[in-house]
């Protein structure tokens, strides 16, 4: 079982000085040290690592009788594509509430039409229950399942990730009355949610093989619960050898319901690195990696649930969470995330929202666009030396050979400093040029909701983008093979460098794949 080196994310100390988004000079204080290791292990990020999750009632017409994901929307399509999203994913309470119709082939037929023209990969799930998850578990009909699942596996095989099987199941299967008796003591929490558990199990291989009775090649994910960590543990280990799973999945959301609480002490949770302890704390207590196990892929996740909090997810700051939180997820072999969002309503946490000429980007958006760009390849180890300045530093080698570093400043308000990076490589040589992107709201103000860009334009709502990298200057590659660069506050860079690799490059690592946290 071999150990990985992991990405060290630490807080470091740094200049004051005021830059804009492309400024790029010799260090004028001691530098941060950050050093790629090449010869290191790598962890391959997958090619529909981002991914999009939408209410299953999204599928069906709209208000003025239209449907939304069509080939012929063209705004929506671009949108997604300047996006670099790669993976949808339909479900969400929708798909197992009482009070919604599930969709029709039309819709379905359509949405699979487009997911071809962005060479998107779909996660589409079928309804468990009849009652949602507000009411014990009451099956629905696994023949009618098992239908639409013929018919999306006939027409879009190479389309389609994985069926689900239920939305959120360990909801409704705790309501079950067998669990929750009116006579005699009830039962311990930990007991109740085993039991509850298991009945999900038996319950889940029933329906499952209605559905591969006619449909052998179906591929299933699971247990896409609440966040339930026991649940994609149990499911991850009593699964561990059967073909039929693609991926084991649940949800996240890390700061919990964003509804309560101060909007103001969110946005500053959100942005410290303590929340790096809370992704490590999730990926363990799922279960992942164990030997033998499915990937593993965040299926539904945000910053906060209950449509997010006004006022950090929204934001500059959900920007910066969402860019750190997915690199982090990256390195740390999570198969993908499918950030949930809406092509029709407004939530605070959505990636982007309907307006009269197509489409608005919003600041996590932004955040998710700057992802793509950079993620495209291997993660590799990055370490940074010192503390004092709130930034995290990713490193990918991408398909096409070039390193890619992404550098966060997750620093705010009148005492936010820039930070002043010298980066060094091992196990290769910077070929001495390069270019950079930068993500910026104006006056790195991070409450900012508009006016954020990326490679100085914003994203048009058409989803046209007109942005540009930056040459990065001769004088911020030193003699000794480093390159120096700065990092204003309440912003993100990503530097794209030519590199030379030694001989001793490190081992590959497809998945799964062993890491320990």
């Amino acid at each position: 079982m071999k150990k990985l080196a992991l990405i060290l994310v630490v807080t470091l100390l740094a200049t004051d000085s005021a830059l804009t988004e492309s400024a790029v000079k010799a260090s004028s204080s001691e530098p941060i040290e950050l050093a790629v290791d090449l010869s290191a292990a790598r962890i391959r990020i997958p090619d529909d690592f981002l991914g999009l999750s939408f209410e299953a009632g999204e599928l069906l017409p709209d208000a003025n009788q239209k449907l939304t994901f069509t080939p012929d929307n063209l705004p929506l399509i671009t949108m997604l594509q300047t996006m670099g999203v790669k993976n949808l994913r339909f479900g969400g309470n929708d798909a197992d509430a009482e009070n919604k119709t599930d969709p029709k082939l039309p819709g379905i037929d359509a949405m699979f039409d487009l997911s071809r023209i962005i060479d998107a990969r779909v996660i589409y799930t079928v309804r468990f229950s009849q009652k949602g998850k507000m009411q014990g578990f009451v099956p629905a009909d696994p023949q009618a399942a098992a239908m639409t699942c013929q018919h999306i596996l006939e027409k879009y095989p190479d389309r389609l990730a994985a069926f689900t099987i239920g939305n959120e199941p360990d909801m409704y299967f705790r309501k079950l009355k067998s669990l929750n008796p009116t006579n005699g003591a009830p039962l311990e929490k930990a007991v109740k949610e085993r039991l509850a558990y298991e009945k999900f199990r038996a319950a889940w291989q029933e329906f499952a093989a209605v559905i591969t009775a006619t449909n052998p090649a179906a591929k299933f994910n699971g247990p896409s619960s609440t966040g339930n960590p026991n649940w994609a543990k149990w499911y991850g280990q009593d699964f561990a050898n059967d073909d039929r799973i693609a991926f084991v999945s649940n949800h996240s959301y890390p700061g919990g319901d964003g509804k309560k609480g101060e909007a103001e002490l969110k946005l500053k949770e959100s942005l410290s690195p303590e929340w790096h302890n809370l992704y490590a704390d999730y990926l363990r207590d799922n279960g992942f990696p164990e030997p033998g196990n499915h990937p593993f892929r965040i299926e539904e996740c945000n910053s906060y649930f209950n449509g997010g909090a006004p006022n950090m997810s929204d934001t500059m700051a959900s920007a910066l969470w969402a860019l750190d939180y997915c690199h982090w997820m990256a390195a740390h072999d999570c198969a993908g995330i499918n950030f949930h969002t809406s092509a029709r309503g407004r939530p605070s946490y959505g990636c982007f929202y309907r307006t009269p000429n197509g489409f608005a980007l919003t600041p996590i958006g932004y955040g998710l666009t700057l992802l793509s760009m950079g993620s495209h390849g291997e993660s590799v180890p990055i370490t940074i030396r010192d503390r004092g300045i709130n930034l995290s530093a990713y490193a990918v080698v991408g398909r096409d050979g070039n390193l890619y570093v992404t550098l966060i400043n997750k620093e705010y308000d009148t005492n936010a400093r820039s930070a002043t990076v010298r980066l060094s490589l091992k196990g290769g040589q910077l070929e001495g040029r390069g270019e950079n992107l930068a993500l910026c709201a104006p006056n790195s103000d991070v409450r900012a909701k508009t006016g954020v860009t990326l490679g100085g334009a914003s994203v048009a709502e058409n989803g046209v983008w007109f942005g540009r990298w930056e040459t990065l200057p001769a004088k911020a590659f030193e003699t000794n093979g480093s390159f120096s660069i700065i990092v204003p506050p309440a912003s993100a860079l990503l530097v794209r460098l030519p590199v030379q690799e030694s001989n001793e490059t490190g081992k590959v690592l497809g998945l799964p794949s062993q890491v320990h946290l």
